[in-house]
């Protein structure tokens, strides 16, 4: 599978197979359900400093409405927000750092929400294979 200048474009069940983790697996299945979204899978890299200190990170996904053109970058864990410390912490500075970008975490509760009214399975599914 060849990669798209912005990642792995997300058309088909051959595409989401190509994507390593099984939640992310389940979220662009999920994905290719809604045909008015386009959606690349590790789209681009944004980096800034910190301290002196270069952080960077990959959105899992960049999504795109056809109809509204509206983008946002969305990383998926299947970690828990647990108040004390932010398990994507590094990656909300970089991205907050970026500012014209829109991008959202959804951590564990958020995919056990989802998964309770779609037909998902993020922590238990079997990896796609090619």
């Amino acid at each position: 599978m060849a990669k798209h200048e912005l990642g792995i474009f997300i058309k088909d069940e051959a595409a989401v197979a190509e994507i390593p983790g099984i939640a992310e697996q389940q979220f662009a299945l999920l994905l290719l359900r809604h045909p008015h979204l386009d959606a690349w899978y590790e789209p681009r890299e944004f980096s800034h400093t910190n301290d002196e200190k270069l952080e960077g990170t990959r959105p899992d996904f960049l999504i795109r409405n056809n109809k509204t053109g509206a983008e946002i970058f969305v990383e998926i864990t299947t970690s828990s927000q647990n108040g004390t410390t932010d398990p994507k912490g590094k990656q909300r500075r970089v991205m907050q750092s970026v500012g014209h970008a829109r991008y959202v975490v959804l951590y564990r509760e958020h995919l056990e929400k989802i998964q309770r009214t779609h037909p998902v399975d993020f922590f238990d599914a079997r990896r796609m294979r090619r």
